[in-house]
C-alpha cells in the first residue's frame, strides 16, 4: 500500500515476515486465515499505527472508525472479497490484509477486481508465514484480477513466488524540479522548524539568480489559447470517465461512487488540499485534467492526469504552470504507461519506487496490462485513500 517516491511504504510492516522460510520450536501448532470482522480493527489499528505509521501522532479510535468505513462501508463492497486476518492457535490477531473491491471492464465485460492494501503482520517469530498466508488466501479468492498498486520488495517477492508479477511499466515514479534551491529543503526532509527557517532563503536566493529559468528547470511556453479552470464533483466524474473510455481495461465509475472516493482523497493532511482542474483548448472543448495536492513551498504529488494521447503534452504543461503558479517547489506522481512520453518531453525524471504487482488467471487481462491498455492507478487504486499517508490524528 502508500505511495512514496523515496520510501517503501510497506518496508516496517513486512520486515516481519522476512524470516518466513524458517519456522522457530516456539511457533503456533495451528494456526488459520478467516474473514476480517469489525471487531478485529481495534488490533488492525494498533498494528497500521505501530508498523506504518511508526513516529506519528495516531489517534486509534479515529483510525478504527477510518477503517470501519474503508473495509465495511466502500460503495463496491463485495460480501465474497473481504479482508482478512490471520489467527494463532490462542486466538490472537498476528495479521492483517485489508481488500478493496475494484468494479472494472475489459471491453465492456465486468471484471471482478480485489485490491491487496495494507499487508501487515505482527511478529515473524510468533507466526512466521502468517504474511504469505494471508496472501495465498487472498490470491485463491473468487476474483478475476487481483492487484497491489505498490508492493515494496518483499511483498513483491511474495507475489512472485505465489504466481503474481510486477509490471515495470506501472512500477515508476516520477519527479519534476521547480524551484531547485526550495526542492532541495523540501526533499530532504528536514525538521520543521528548519525547513522554515531555510524556505524564505532560498527563495530569495532563487530570485536573485533566477534558478527556475535555466533550461534544467524552466518550464515551457503556454499557449495562451489553452486554458484551465476549476472542477465541482460532477463535472470531474463526468471527464473520468470520458477520459477513461479509450482503455480496454478500466473502473466502472459512476458519480456516486467517484464522489465517494474523492471525499476520502479531499483529506490527506500534510500533502495539502487536493485540486482538481480541467484543461480546454481554444474551442473550449476538454483536452484533459489533472488532481493534485500542493501547498507553497512544498513538493506537490499527482493523484490522475487524463488525457487523450495527442493532448497529453498540453496537459501536462498546464499542470506544471499551474503547481509552479501556486509556488510549489516540485511536482511529483505515479507514471501511468500512456503519459510516459509526454512526462519525459516536459522535464520529469524517473525513478522505481514501489512495484504495482497482479495475479489473473485470465491471459487477456494479463496481456492489456503489459501492454499498458488499463488504468489501475490512482483513483483507481488505492492512492486516493486515506491509508496513503493519510492523518489520524
Amino acid at each position: 500500500m502508500i505511495n512514496s517516491l523515496d520510501a517503501e511504504p510497506n518496508g516496517r510492516a513486512l520486515d516481519a515476515t522476512a524470516g518466513m522460510e524458517s519456522t522457530p520450536s516456539d511457533a503456533p501448532l495451528t494456526a488459520s486465515i478467516r474473514e476480517c470482522r469489525p471487531g478485529d480493527l481495534g488490533v488492525a489499528s494498533v498494528l497500521f499505527s505501530r508498523l506504518l505509521r511508526s513516529g506519528e501522532n495516531c489517534n486509534l479510535a479515529t483510525l478504527e472508525s477510518y477503517l470501519s468505513t474503508l473495509f465495511f462501508e466502500h460503495p463496491w463492497r463485495d460480501p465474497q472479497l473481504p479482508s482478512l486476518v490471520s489467527v494463532s492457535a490462542r486466538g490472537a490477531i498476528t495479521g492483517f490484509l485489508g481488500v478493496l473491491p475494484v468494479r472494472m471492464t475489459y471491453r465492456g465485460r465486468p471484471v471482478r477486481t480485489a485490491l491487496a492494501s495494507a499487508l501487515m503482520v505482527d511478529s515473524a517469530q510468533r507466526d512466521p508465514t502468517a504474511g504469505a498466508r494471508l496472501l495465498r488466501t487472498f490470491l485463491g479468492g473468487p476474483q478475476d484480477l487481483s492487484v497491489s498498486e505498490h508492493s515494496n520488495a518483499l511483498a513483491a517477492g511474495m507475489w512472485l513466488r505465489l504466481g503474481g508479477v510486477a509490471v515495470p511499466a506501472y512500477s515508476m515514479d516520477w519527479l519534476r524540479i521547480l524551484r531547485p534551491l526550495q526542492a532541495g529543503i523540501a526533499l530532504a526532509k528536514l525538521p520543521p522548524w528548519l525547513a522554515g527557517l531555510s524556505r524564505p532563503a532560498a527563495g530569495a536566493v532563487e530570485g536573485l539568480l533566477r534558478t527556475d529559468s535555466r533550461r534544467a528547470f524552466r518550464l515551457d511556453q503556454e499557449d495562451p489559447r489553452i486554458t484551465r479552470s476549476g472542477l465541482d464533483v460532477d463535472q470531474l466524474a463526468d471527464l473520468a470517465v470520458r477520459f477513461a473510455a479509450p482503455y480496454g481495461l478500466k473502473p466502472a465509475w459512476d458519480a456516486s461512487s467517484l464522489r465517494w472516493f474523492l471525499e476520502h482523497a479531499a483529506h490527506k493532511g500534510d500533502w495539502g488540499d487536493l485540486t482538481a482542474r480541467v484543461v480546454t483548448g481554444r474551442n473550449k472543448a476538454p483536452l484533459g485534467c489533472y488532481l493534485y495536492y500542493g501547498r507553497p513551498g512544498g513538493v506537490a504529488f499527482v493523484l490522475q492526469i487524463f488525457s487523450a494521447p495527442e493532448n497529453a503534452v498540453t496537459v501536462v504543461r498546464s499542470l506544471l504552470a499551474d503547481v509552479h503558479a501556486l509556488g510549489c517547489a516540485a511536482v511529483r506522481g505515479r507514471a501511468q504507461p500512456d503519459m510516459l512520453g509526454a512526462l519525459l518531453q516536459t522535464g520529469c525524471i524517473f525513478k522505481h519506487g514501489t512495484s504495482l504487482t497482479m495475479h489473473s488467471r485470465n491471459e487477456q487481462l494479463l496481456a492489456a496490462i503489459h501492454a499498458g491498455d488499463a488504468l489501475l492507478t490512482g483513483l483507481a487504486g488505492e492512492t486516493w485513500s486515506r491509508m496513503n499517508r493519510g492523518k489520524f490524528d
